[in-house]
């Protein structure tokens, strides 16, 4: 806020000396114009700047609008929901990047409501790409990922997992604040950075897929760890995140149900809260092993 008003007052300054400079040359009957015109520049400047508020109307929160922000087409509301406004955008870090995030966030959350949006949001999934600010993640491939899985469509299933076999077989730029995936430092002191991103993020979004698609997912993730291992890139976090999600989908609905839940409200997966969720789901049928194959459905849960 006080950087934007600085920037204004210089503005103005600058404004008021080259209009009274032009003014000692002009007309008498013209200096009155030039001094109108430069004070209507100046309101203009700070209306614009959005230091005295906004006055456009936020429009509701529904799938067209929320898509439209998604997109990067219009900024309608902040990360926390609230209106969006030019002085936040001037004086926040990442704010479109934040803005769209939580439009993505808000598509999910409508489920199959939002069923209509999935074939743009594969297209915002291939553009998109998580990358780290320097001082966090912004999970932005991450966000789709999950919305599509949350919808549940299984259109989707194909490019999250073509995604996922992409990006683990092509080689990349040691450089620039793209997540990067074959590097070893990831697995050291950077471990921090993988929380939510790359690999995982797709492999979260296909946890978050109804169970009537399992089976499908499971078949495509074997024949992708298969082509993968093959590979002489390093790709140590792929493989693991994909042994993680069979392990998921093996496992009963009650254990699935929970992974789910903290998968839907968490930006990562929590290592700690994911192995205690299947051990106790191992206990329990090891204790009582089940006498037939629980039938998927497609229930979201």
């Amino acid at each position: 806020m006080a950087i934007v008003i600085i920037e204004l007052l210089f503005i103005a300054l600058l404004l008021f000396v080259g209009t009274e400079l032009v003014a000692k040359v002009l007309p008498k009957n013209l200096k009155l114009v030039a001094r109108c015109v430069a004070l209507f520049w100046l309101g203009w400047t700070v209306v614009d700047s959005g230091v005295v508020g906004e006055f456009k109307q936020t429009p509701p929160k529904t799938v067209a609008t929320l898509l439209e922000q998604a997109r990067g087409d219009q900024l309608h509301w902040n990360k926390f929901g609230k209106p969006a406004t030019k002085l936040e955008r001037k004086t926040h870090r990442n704010y479109e990047e934040t803005c769209q995030i939580y439009a993505l966030k808000q598509l999910g959350e409508l489920g199959p409501e939002a069923r209509s949006t999935v074939p743009e949001l594969i297209e915002i999934f291939n553009q998109l790409e998580d990358h780290n600010t320097g001082d966090g993640v912004l999970h932005l491939q991450t966000t789709v990922a999950k919305s599509l899985g949350l919808i549940g469509h299984p259109d989707a299933i194909e490019p999250l997992i073509g995604m996922l076999k992409k990006k683990s077989l092509s080689p990349e730029s040691p450089r620039g604040r793209k997540i990067r995936w074959h590097d070893k430092e990831y697995e050291l002191g950077r471990s921090y950075l993988k929380r939510g991103a790359g690999p995982q993020g797709i492999v979260m979004g296909l946890m978050l897929m109804p169970r009537d698609h399992h089976a499908e997912i499971v078949n495509q993730l074997k024949i992708t760890y298969a082509e993968i291992e093959r590979s002489e890139l390093f790709n140590e976090w792929s493989k693991f995140e994909i042994k993680r999600a069979l392990r998921f989908f093996e496992a009963d609905k009650t254990a699935q149900k929970e992974i789910r839940y903290a998968t839907a409200i968490s930006y990562y997966i929590d290592d700690d809260h994911f192995e205690k969720t299947l051990s106790l789901d191992s206990a329990s049928q090891s204790i009582n092993p089940p006498t037939q194959e629980v039938a998927l459905s497609n229930d979201g849960q």
